[in-house]
């Protein structure tokens, strides 16, 4: 009798340790599960529930038409796209969040990966019930739900992104920050930071040095 219920017990655990592995399957999107969003282009403007992914560095798009077909989504004719309270630059194979205009501050996610366990897959319950099927996605990395470039994105790092005069520069830490200035102003500027530590994977904090610096 103790026997069996053992038996049980044990078959009852390893189901829900099953169970929680596929609930906790690695996604390869930014947003969990797809979202409304309002694209914005010149003389264009509409609505469509989006996501994008990290791997592929594409967005993708639910077909009003079927609900159970996601498509990708092409930059042609579109410049943001605003997502709850968020607004997102439509740039090619690059994930960019513009968190204001003046002075001009972004941000770009960059997927940290590792390869994959060949029996990872993506989509699922865990995703959306409109992801089990893709439309223009043979030879671009998904197809049938099943990512063939085996990543999985275990992180997301962020590099920043600021005006200079008339170029666009990149920084993601104190370091690279510094050297946005001319070796004259690298001296205050490092001392700043020494005395004013900022945490460069808060995007608040960023913000806050960006506007010292740089507001008008």
């Amino acid at each position: 009798m103790y026997r069996y219920l053992f038996s049980v017990l044990l078959a009852w655990l390893s189901f829900c340790s099953v169970s929680a592995q596929q609930e906790k399957a690695p996604s390869p999107y930014y947003f969990d599960g797809f979202k409304q969003a309002l694209l914005v282009g010149k003389g264009v403007q509409y609505s469509v529930k989006v996501n994008y992914d990290l791997v592929g560095n594409r967005w993708f798009f639910i077909d009003s038409g079927d609900r159970n077909l996601v498509k990708e989504l092409y930059p042609e004719g579109i410049s943001l796209l605003k997502i709850e309270g968020r607004t997102f630059l439509m740039a090619e194979r690059a994930l960019i969040e513009m968190i204001q205009a003046e002075p001009y501050f972004c941000v770009e996610y960059v997927a940290e990966t590792r390869n994959a366990p060949k029996t990872t897959s993506y989509g699922g319950e865990t995703q959306t019930a409109a992801v089990d099927n893709y439309s223009t996605l043979l030879g671009t990395g998904i197809s049938g739900g099943q990512q063939q470039n085996r990543k999985v994105v275990v992180g997301i790092g962020k590099e920043y992104e600021v005006k200079v005069g008339k170029k666009t520069r990149r920084f993601s830490d104190g370091k690279s920050f510094v050297k946005l200035f001319d070796k004259k102003l690298r001296p205050e500027v490092e001392a700043y930071l020494s005395s004013n530590p900022t945490d460069f994977t808060d995007i608040k904090s960023v913000a806050a040095l960006v506007n010292r610096y740089f507001a008008e």
